[in-house]
């Protein structure tokens, strides 16, 4: 699953028309040696982190010690997304950041009762407003509200990167369970892009089940 997830978000970058490298940052040396006999680059991190957010910190950081390029831009992209739509990766690669995410329209028939949607509000200029697991925005008229679905890729720059991963905890991110709301109470905006519908990634044994049938039904 890494390994997939690893060589679509090479397939991004090659197509971004940007100079980088995709590098897997993991605690498990299991792990790095499977993504690098695979042709992959990886980095071994802390055990201890808590989110996404400080082991990427970690990894930029050691990336950036032992590389002569100087980093620009950072991409997070979770390792259990082996359908990452690699045009996607390309479309963050190439926001102006400086902390930025994706989203796509939910269609009609959604299940509005799967709680493993994140839901998003944009505003005008394509900032968020919230997120919720909560099937946002509530509809009290007849008026039908257009909701949108968070896709959990997210880019920053170092700087930012550096700051958002020492903020304090925000109360509404442990109701929620979603990191980018403290990002949001500490004042800090998030800059979304609209891409085309997108695959859910694997939580559960039946997600994988999905992701096999999907892959075994392509040409």
């Amino acid at each position: 699953m890494v390994v997939r997830t690893f060589r679509q978000a090479q397939e991004g970058l090659d197509r971004s028309g940007k100079r980088g490298a995709v590098v897997v940052a993991t605690d498990c040396t299991e792990i790095a040696q499977t993504v690098e006999s695979n042709g992959g680059k990886a980095i071994i991190t802390s055990d201890l982190h808590v989110s996404g957010t400080s082991r990427c910190l970690e990894a930029a950081e050691k990336w950036q010690a032992q590389s002569s390029d100087t980093l620009s831009w950072v991409l997070n992209v979770q390792g259990d997304e082996p359908l990452v739509n690699p045009d996607h990766v390309a479309v963050l690669l190439n926001s102006p950041g400086p902390l930025a995410t994706l989203y796509t329209p939910l269609s009609s028939e959604s299940d509005l009762e799967d709680r493993s949607v994140c839901y998003v509000v944009p505003d005008a200029q394509s900032r968020a407003l919230y997120f919720s697991r909560w099937p946002i925005p509530y509809q009290r008229t007849e008026h039908a509200p257009v909701r949108y679905k968070h896709l959990g890729v997210y880019g920053y720059t170092p700087h930012v990167l550096n700051h958002i991963a020492a903020l304090a905890p925000a109360d509404n991110e442990r109701a929620e369970s979603l990191e980018q709301l403290r990002w949001l109470h500490h004042g800090y905006p998030i800059l979304l892009h609209e891409v085309g519908e997108a695959h859910n990634g694997v939580d559960t044994w039946e997600d994988v089940l999905r992701v096999r049938a999907f892959l075994a039904g392509r040409p």
